[in-house]
């Protein structure tokens, strides 16, 4: 499957690719219907494409020649406009106040792409969606951290502010309803509060079956609290022991995780002296 040829198409603007797709597809990137843009037939890889020719779109064009052996591709160009349904929270004056847990939903092609939140000082939400490619961001604010820093391809992300923050959420581009939540903690001890609810959260709910997700979900919580985390394992453990009850199986899988885990620490010496 991996050296298989798979042709499909690359749409570019300067030399930056702005879509990738198979044959008969739909490719959506920015700009005015008929800006211009290079549409590249190519061998789609994993790693590399490999071009077998370029042309570039004129306006009006329905009809793209690929080459002296007559190949050719009928297209079609028109505008798109991703947040037409998106209402008030699609900008971040209209932002939507995070004061509790809240489950919501973004969906590119009925028009509602974004969606804006703005966390209030000393919070801290865990974000998880459905989908591995949802755009989290935090656009003209240097008081939000996320962890992983490197956010693409995740399911689940920790934003915290100390300071108070605005968060973009975006669908995946070309996709329909993508589901997402996040669930908040307060406060000078919210990392405490956020690893407490949430262990209590992914034990109890939908989540508690899909493993890579409490996989994620937990190397999540041991970058962001690993000593919290740790600290809530040994509470569950000791009331399983008192009342005889065992954990359940997803909060004993993020707990091994937290016990395979290194604890970070300084060096000691030893001196013979």
């Amino acid at each position: 499957g991996w050296g298989a040829p798979e042709f499909g198409w690359r749409g570019a603007r300067d030399g930056q690719v702005l879509a990738r797709g198979e044959l008969y597809t739909t490719l959506y990137y920015p700009g005015a219907p008929n800006a211009p843009v290079d549409l590249s037939l190519a061998e789609l890889d994993v790693f590399y494409d490999d071009i077998v020719a370029t042309r570039r779109l004129t306006a009006g064009q329905t009809r793209v020649e690929l080459g002296a052996s007559g190949d050719f591709a009928v297209i079609r160009r028109q505008a798109f406009q991703p947040d037409a349904r998106s209402g008030a929270d699609r900008r971040p004056a209209g932002a939507r106040r995070i004061a509790g847990n809240i489950s919501d939903t973004v969906n590119f092609l009925e028009g509602d792409y974004t969606d804006y939140a703005t966390l209030a000082p000393d919070s801290v939400v865990f974000f998880f969606s459905n989908a591995s490619n949802m755009d989290l961001s935090a656009p003209g604010s240097g008081s939000v951290k996320f962890f992983p820093e490197q956010i693409k391809i995740r399911r689940v992300v920790i934003a915290d502010s100390a300071n108070g923050g605005l968060l973009r959420l975006r669908g995946p581009i070309g996709a329909g309803k993508t589901d997402y939540s996040l669930w908040l903690a307060t406060g000078p001890n919210r990392k405490q509060s956020l690893v407490d609810s949430v262990l209590l959260q992914l034990s109890r709910g939908p989540a508690a079956n899909d493993r890579f997700l409490l996989q994620e979900a937990g190397a999540r919580l041991i970058e962001y609290a690993p000593e919290e985390i740790r600290r809530a394992c040994r509470a569950q453990r000791g009331r399983s022991q008192s009342t005889g009850e065992d954990a359940g199986e997803a909060l004993q899988q993020i707990c091994s995780q937290a016990d395979a885990t290194p604890q970070q620490g300084g060096n000691i010496t030893n001196d013979p002296g």
